[in-house]
């Protein structure tokens, strides 16, 4: 495909689900621009090629509506042999998911811009009755220059239109949806809020404040827990820069700012106030990610929003000048068009009415199983948690029994060790008692025997004396 329109095809520059973003250029005045595309003829089901055609139309008439310097530029919509597509300004920058995605923070200046602009922009959306519904990284680009561009309004909603959804679907990309969305609620400029809020939060602390493997376990964490502390992610951030994104992120939209501008004057106020704060480079960003980071969305074909260009009820081809009776594209009278286009409002707006009912319920039902399901784990982990306690306790009865019979074994050995002492000593002194004894006989004997000695010698002396005198006696008388 070299030519779209009167556009020159340059490159392909994006490719989703819904259609693919091409660079061209307007030869007559050689303006670069944007081209978004849908082909309808691959589409077989005409209630899926009606809606998207008119998900086209109301992109571009959501942004068309809209002249800021900080929302992208819708230049031209049309339809060509089944191909129907917007031309739009050409943002020559990246967007703030593949900024993300290099793994480096931004700036502590450039991030602050970024959300000043951001809110700037989006205020001025929702000051013309137009809600974004899908903000995030990917739909914030920057140009050139480092300007922000918000794009993709394919969902917005005009607050004074219709509601232009399918039967029971969610619009909107689930890592940034505000609980409102989430719960079918009818959404204000707070809903954006809500999402800038949580786009912030990412960009200061390297994380998102929800996120789960599945997105039953995000809706249930989006609508019911509050957003985590971002001291915790980010400790140079202040208890103020905490206050300002949890208010943000609240799950009344009454409980938030005003205002998105307020929302960043509060954030801006409070990171001035806090010294040395600086952003952190994201965790695990992957550009696009898992479907909990894609959009979700499956719009019905349904009556026109309240335009406010002028358009064919019948083709939805935008007119180049109001009050014309016929359409340049289709031929049909614009007039009965008109009624049977109005005919098939009022009817989809009766079916709309009871989808609605039936989504309400069904969304109760989802909530009351969710609940049901939140309690049985929770039951669950009660229970869990005191079977851990029993059988804490009851480990501790046992080394407590274990304790005592083992102090039992120490204090009967000790008695044993004791009594064995006492035996031992008894002996030992009873052995010395006979030693001694013995030692006292010997020496009695010996005692004995010496004086035995001794008299047996004084016997002798004695005897040996008289002898002595009487052989002196007889010597005296025999001469």
């Amino acid at each position: 495909m070299t030519r779209i329109g009167p556009y020159e095809i340059v490159a392909e520059i994006g490719r989703g689900g819904m259609g693919v973003v091409f660079r061209a250029v307007d030869p007559v005045i050689g303006r670069p621009v944007a081209v978004k595309t849908i082909r309808l003829d691959d589409l077989t089901d005409p209630k899926e090629k009606a809606w998207l055609r008119e998900r086209l139309f109301r992109e571009a008439q959501s942004a068309g509506i809209l002249s800021h310097p900080n929302i992208v530029t819708i230049y031209q919509i049309a339809e060509q042999d089944e191909l129907a597509y917007i031309a739009m300004e050409f943002v020559g920058g990246p967007n703030l998911d593949q900024v993300l995605s290099g793994g480096k923070a931004l700036e502590r200046e450039a991030l602050l811009e970024t959300v000043r602009q951001t809110a700037a922009a989006l205020d001025y959306a929702h000051s013309k009755g137009i809600v974004h519904r899908d903000i995030k990284p990917a739909n914030i680009l920057f140009s050139e220059s480092g300007d922000v561009k918000i794009t993709d309004f394919g969902i917005a909603k005009l607050s004074l239109a219709q509601r232009s959804t399918r039967t029971g679907m969610l619009i909107g990309t689930p890592l940034y949806m505000s609980p409102e969305q989430i719960q079918g609620k009818p959404v204000d400029g707070r809903a954006d809020q809500f999402s800038l809020a949580v786009m912030v939060f990412a960009m200061l602390t390297g994380a998102r404040p929800f996120d789960a493997e599945t997105l039953t376990a995000l809706f249930f964490k989006i609508v019911y827990e509050d957003p985590p502390g971002v001291m915790g992610f980010n400790p140079t951030l202040s208890a103020g820069i905490q206050a300002a994104l949890h208010k943000g992120l609240a799950k009344d939209p009454a409980g938030r700012f005003g205002t998105c501008t307020e929302f960043w004057k509060t954030l801006a106020g409070e990171c001035a106030a806090t010294e040395g704060w600086r952003p952190v480079p994201p965790r695990s960003w992957v550009a696009g990610g898992s479907v909990a980071g894609q959009q979700v969305e499956t719009p019905l074909p349904s009556t026109a929003v309240q335009a406010v260009l002028q358009r064919c009820p019948a083709c939805q081809a935008v007119l180049s000048a109001a009050g014309v009776s016929f359409c340049g594209y289709c031929g049909v009278s614009l007039k009965e068009a008109a009624a049977r286009a109005e005919e098939e409002r009022r009817r989809a707006e009766a079916e709309t009415v009871a989808a609605e009912t039936r989504r309400a319920e069904e969304g109760a039902r989802r909530v009351a199983e969710d609940r049901r399901l939140a309690q049985e784990e929770q039951q669950r982990q009660e229970e869990e948690r005191r079977r851990r306690f029993d059988e804490q306790q009851r480990k501790a009865a046992q080394e407590e029994q274990q304790r005592q019979e083992e102090e039992k074994r120490i204090v009967e050995a000790r008695r044993r060790v004791g009594e064995e002492r006492k035996r031992v000593e008894a002996e030992r002194r009873e052995d010395e008692a006979k030693r001694l004894a013995a030692v006292e006989r010997q020496r009695q004997q010996e005692e004995t025997r010496r004086h035995q000695a001794e008299q047996r010698m004084a016997a002798e002396r004695k005897q040996k004396r008289e002898e002595e005198e009487s052989l002196r006696s007889i010597a005296i008388w025999d001469p």
